[in-house]
Protein backbone atom coordinates (compact mmCIF):
# COMPACT_ATOMS: atom_id res chain seq x y z
CA UNK A 1 0.00 0.00 0.00
CA UNK A 2 0.98 3.69 -1.01
CA UNK A 3 1.00 6.14 1.72
CA UNK A 4 1.03 10.22 1.31
CA UNK A 5 3.36 12.14 3.15
CA UNK A 6 3.80 15.83 3.12
CA UNK A 7 6.39 16.75 4.99
CA UNK A 8 5.27 20.69 6.94
CA UNK A 9 7.64 22.63 5.60
CA UNK A 10 6.28 21.81 1.90
CA UNK A 11 3.09 23.30 2.59
CA UNK A 12 4.22 26.49 1.75
CA UNK A 13 2.06 28.86 -0.23
CA UNK A 14 -0.75 30.53 1.10
CA UNK A 15 -3.91 29.96 -1.09
CA UNK A 16 -7.27 31.09 0.05
CA UNK A 17 -10.09 29.36 -0.61
CA UNK A 18 -13.25 31.35 -2.34
CA UNK A 19 -16.97 30.82 -2.64
CA UNK A 20 -19.28 32.85 -4.97
CA UNK A 21 -22.18 34.62 -3.50
CA UNK A 22 -25.06 36.97 -5.03
CA UNK A 23 -26.24 39.61 -3.54
CA UNK A 24 -29.02 41.70 -5.23
CA UNK A 25 -27.82 45.44 -6.39
CA UNK A 26 -29.98 49.14 -5.97
CA UNK A 27 -31.80 48.07 -8.89
CA UNK A 28 -32.57 44.49 -8.03
CA UNK A 29 -30.25 42.46 -10.02
CA UNK A 30 -28.33 40.35 -8.81
CA UNK A 31 -24.61 40.80 -8.35
CA UNK A 32 -22.01 37.86 -8.50
CA UNK A 33 -19.13 38.23 -6.02
CA UNK A 34 -16.30 35.75 -4.64
CA UNK A 35 -15.90 35.31 -0.30
CA UNK A 36 -12.99 34.43 1.19
CA UNK A 37 -14.14 30.96 2.37
CA UNK A 38 -10.92 29.36 4.07
CA UNK A 39 -6.76 30.43 4.07
CA UNK A 40 -4.96 27.57 3.59
CA UNK A 41 -1.37 26.56 3.68
CA UNK A 42 -0.90 24.38 0.20
CA UNK A 43 2.10 22.78 -1.40
CA UNK A 44 1.72 23.58 -5.46
CA UNK A 45 2.89 22.04 -8.02
CA UNK A 46 2.05 22.85 -11.63
CA UNK A 47 1.16 20.09 -13.92
CA UNK A 48 0.83 21.22 -17.73
CA UNK A 49 0.06 24.02 -20.01
CA UNK A 50 -1.64 24.44 -22.92
CA UNK A 51 -2.16 27.47 -25.56
CA UNK A 52 -5.22 28.33 -27.93
CA UNK A 53 -5.88 30.76 -30.21
CA UNK A 54 -9.52 31.91 -29.26
CA UNK A 55 -11.14 34.77 -31.43
CA UNK A 56 -7.95 35.73 -32.86
CA UNK A 57 -6.58 36.23 -29.01
CA UNK A 58 -4.29 34.01 -27.54
CA UNK A 59 -5.23 31.99 -24.25
CA UNK A 60 -3.72 29.66 -22.08
CA UNK A 61 -4.75 27.26 -19.31
CA UNK A 62 -2.74 26.00 -17.17
CA UNK A 63 -3.59 22.95 -14.78
CA UNK A 64 -2.16 22.98 -11.29
CA UNK A 65 -2.20 20.46 -8.04
CA UNK A 66 -2.22 21.92 -4.58
CA UNK A 67 -2.44 19.47 -1.66
CA UNK A 68 -3.13 20.93 2.03
CA UNK A 69 -4.95 19.69 4.74
CA UNK A 70 -8.01 18.02 4.91
CA UNK A 71 -11.07 20.20 5.98
CA UNK A 72 -14.50 19.91 4.87
CA UNK A 73 -17.25 21.58 3.03
CA UNK A 74 -14.65 21.80 0.03
CA UNK A 75 -16.81 21.52 -3.46
CA UNK A 76 -16.16 22.04 -7.60
CA UNK A 77 -18.12 25.60 -7.26
CA UNK A 78 -15.13 27.10 -5.44
CA UNK A 79 -11.97 28.70 -6.75
CA UNK A 80 -8.94 29.04 -5.06
CA UNK A 81 -7.32 32.56 -5.55
CA UNK A 82 -3.42 32.51 -5.40
CA UNK A 83 -1.72 35.68 -4.76
CA UNK A 84 -4.38 36.95 -7.16
CA UNK A 85 -4.22 34.61 -9.63
CA UNK A 86 -7.33 32.16 -9.65
CA UNK A 87 -7.77 28.67 -10.03
CA UNK A 88 -10.91 26.91 -10.80
CA UNK A 89 -11.55 23.76 -9.55
CA UNK A 90 -11.65 20.65 -11.42
CA UNK A 91 -11.51 17.92 -8.95
CA UNK A 92 -11.37 16.73 -5.00
CA UNK A 93 -9.54 13.74 -3.72
CA UNK A 94 -9.46 12.79 0.11
CA UNK A 95 -6.06 11.01 -0.33
CA UNK A 96 -5.88 7.57 1.26
CA UNK A 97 -9.51 8.30 2.50
CA UNK A 98 -8.30 9.11 5.81
CA UNK A 99 -9.27 12.92 5.92
CA UNK A 100 -5.73 13.73 6.14
CA UNK A 101 -4.99 15.66 3.34
CA UNK A 102 -6.86 16.94 0.16
CA UNK A 103 -5.27 16.87 -3.25
CA UNK A 104 -6.95 19.46 -5.66
CA UNK A 105 -6.34 19.61 -9.26
CA UNK A 106 -7.51 23.50 -10.73
CA UNK A 107 -7.14 25.23 -13.80
CA UNK A 108 -5.96 28.75 -13.96
CA UNK A 109 -6.95 30.46 -17.70
CA UNK A 110 -4.39 33.50 -18.40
Amino acid sequence: MITFHIQPGELNRQVIVEQRSTTRGTMGEEIDSWTTYKRIWSKVLPIRGQEAAIARRETGKLETKFWFRYFSGLTLKMRLNMGGRYFDIVSIANLEERGRFLEVTAVETI
